[in-house]
C-alpha cells in the first residue's frame, strides 16, 4: 500500500480562518493580546469569548467564530482586515453598532455605563498609510438628555518598511505580512512566535484545516475580485496546494454557483469528466 505524501502548504497568519484559529486558543490567544496591549493599550486579560459558536462541536462553525469578547460590562470585537475595501470597513462597523445597540433596552431606557470596543488589525498596509486608529462614538438620547460616550474604534497597522531594527511586536506583525515559513523565520527568533510559526505548519497538514482554509479564500476572491481574478486563484490554489478532497468540495461549491464545466476544471484541477459525474451525483440528491 502506497502512503499518500501531503505537500506543505503555506498558511498566512492574515487570513480570517487562521487568525480565529488561533484566537480561539487559549494558549495562542496570549500572543494576540500581547500584540493588542502594546499597540491600543487595552489589556484583555480576564476576557472571555461569549460567541455562540463558541466550542459547538461542529469544526466548520467553529472555524468561522467571531471574535466577541466580555468582561463585566465590557465588549470587545476583534477584527481582521486583509484589504481596504469600503465593504470589509463597512461590516466591521455594522457589527460594532448592531452589538452596542443590542445591549441596551429601549423601552427601560438603561444607561448605564457599557463599553463596547472595535479592535481592527489591518495586515494589508503599514502605519504610513492614511488612516485614523482611535475613534470614539458617542449614543444620545434628546429626549431625555443623557449622552453616553461608550463605543471605541482602535486599528492596528503594519510597522513602517525599512527600519533598521524592529522590536518584538513589530516583528509580530511583519509576520501577518509573509509569503512563507521560512520568510518568518528569518523576521523573527522569538520563542513564542516560533510557536504561532510551527503551528501554522502543521496546520499545513492538516486536511479539514486546509479545505476551510482554501474555500475560505477561494469564496473571498470570487465575491471580491472580478470575475477572472478569481478563477486564477482558484486555480493557484486547486492546482498547486489542494488534496483530492479540497479540489472536489471546492468543485461543489462551484457547481452550486452555476459556474460552467471548463471553469471548474481550471479552477480546481479536476478532470472535466469527474466534474461531470460529481454534478449528476447532485443532481440526484
Amino acid at each position: 500500500m502506497q502512503m499518500q505524501i501531503v505537500e506543505k502548504q503555506f498558511i498566512s497568519l492574515a487570513k480570517d480562518t487562521v487568525f480565529k484559529y488561533l484566537f480561539k486558543s487559549k494558549y495562542f490567544r496570549k500572543w494576540f493580546e500581547e500584540i493588542i496591549l502594546d499597540q491600543t493599550g487595552i489589556n484583555l486579560l480576564g476576557y472571555e469569548l461569549i460567541d455562540g459558536e463558541h466550542n459547538t462541536g461542529s469544526k466548520n462553525k467553529d472555524y468561522r467564530l467571531d471574535l466577541l469578547l466580555e468582561k463585566g460590562k465590557e465588549l470587545v470585537v476583534i477584527e481582521m482586515n486583509t484589504s481596504n475595501s469600503p465593504s470589509n470597513l463597512f461590516k466591521n462597523y455594522s457589527y460594532l453598532f448592531r452589538i452596542a445597540g443590542n445591549r441596551y433596552d429601549k423601552q427601560e431606557k438603561t444607561y448605564e455605563s457599557k463599553i463596547t470596543r472595535l479592535i481592527i488589525i489591518n495586515s494589508y498596509r503599514s502605519i504610513e498609510a492614511p488612516g485614523i486608529p482611535i475613534l470614539y462614538f458617542a449614543l444620545q438620547d434628546k429626549e431625555n438628555s443623557i449622552k453616553r460616550d461608550m463605543i471605541e474604534s482602535y486599528e492596528i497597522y503594519l510597522p513602517k518598511k525599512g527600519k533598521r531594527e524592529y522590536n518584538k511586536i513589530e516583528k509580530r506583525l511583519l509576520l501577518f505580512e509573509a509569503k512563507s515559513f521560512e520568510e518568518m523565520r528569518k523576521i523573527t527568533q522569538d520563542s513564542f512566535d516560533l510557536e504561532i510559526i510551527e503551528e501554522l505548519e502543521r496546520l499545513s497538514m492538516d486536511d479539514y484545516f486546509r479545505y476551510m482554509y482554501n474555500e475560505k479564500e477561494v469564496n473571498e476572491r470570487l465575491m471580491n475580485s472580478r470575475y477572472q481574478e478569481g478563477i486564477d486563484i482558484g486555480k493557484d490554489i486547486g492546482e498547486k496546494n489542494g488534496s483530492q478532497l479540497e479540489k472536489e468540495k471546492i468543485a461543489k461549491k462551484l457547481l452550486d454557483r452555476k459556474m460552467n464545466l471548463q471553469e471548474i476544471s481550471q479552477v480546481t484541477g479536476l478532470s472535466i469528466e469527474k466534474i461531470t459525474t460529481m454534478k449528476q451525483e447532485l443532481g440526484k440528491n
